[in-house]
């Protein structure tokens, strides 16, 4: 793992060089700083201002009480991953868990940022005859821009974390890309969609359901610890598990 923390870091050197890279960096900073649609400002930012003002309290419980279904339809690493920065940066900001500033709006992009930019150095890795083509095809891709840091959609977490669960397992370092599902879908649900790929992928590759069923154990066993200390709330289940 220091490895990989290694590699990621030495990437992310290489591509500062880049004047294409460092470019559309701050364009991606300047846009989500600025810029957010109202399923960012009226629910996922106040969600986890309210995690992190209410001392972590449960906020799938609050907002359910209000009312707010549509609030925050992502697990439980999701949130910490997101509350994180706020949490770096609360003595500057204001406590209300419905105020919305600019800063806030940073907070919230930066680990996107991350992902984003965790995404384009795997990608990098896997089509290195192509390097120059990725940088141009994803990373400056105005579609990806718009859904990330102007609209305000979180879904290149969870897909960052499946990418790396997916690197992994074709690196063959197995119980860390099971472990690495389990966290992408305590991102997001719809990572669900992804696990009959996998164990069919598993199943032919060790010819039995051994290495299959470790899959589904270990995937299931990380969700299930990520997100027990609200599994069982109404709250969790009416926003993540009944989301629409």
């Amino acid at each position: 793992m220091l490895a990989l923390l290694r590699y990621f870091w030495s990437e992310c050197l290489i591509l500062f060089h880049s004047r294409l890279f460092v470019a559309v960096l701050g364009l991606k900073l300047m846009l989500g700083t600025m810029a957010g649609s109202q399923l960012l400002t009226h629910g996922f930012v106040p969600f986890v201002n309210y995690f992190v003002s209410s001392g972590f309290a449960n906020p799938y419980q609050y907002f359910q009480s209000i009312e707010s279904f549509k609030a925050f339809p992502y697990s439980a690493l999701m949130l910490w991953i997101l509350a994180l920065p706020r949490v770096l940066a609360a003595p500057f900001l204001s406590s209300g868990y419905f105020d919305v500033t600019q800063l806030h709006l940073l907070m919230m992009r930066l680990p996107l940022l991350a992902a984003d930019i965790g995404i384009l150095v795997l990608m990098r890795h896997w089509l290195r005859a192509q390097q120059d083509d990725v940088l141009r095809l994803y990373w400056c891709s105005p579609v990806l821009i718009y859904i990330t840091y102007i609209h305000g959609q979180l879904d290149v977490l969870p897909i960052a974390i499946f990418i790396l669960a997916v690197g992994l397992l074709f690196r063959r370092s197995y119980w860390l890309s099971y472990v690495a599902f389990g966290a992408a879908l305590a991102c997001k649900m719809n990572i669900l969609a992804v696990f009959p790929f996998v164990w069919v992928y598993l199943w032919r590759r060790h010819r039995g359901p051994a290495q299959s069923l470790r899959f589904i154990a270990t995937a299931g066993i990380t969700f299930v610890l990520i997100n027990l200390p609200y599994l069982f709330s109404s709250g969790f289940q009416r926003l993540v598990l009944q989301a629409e």
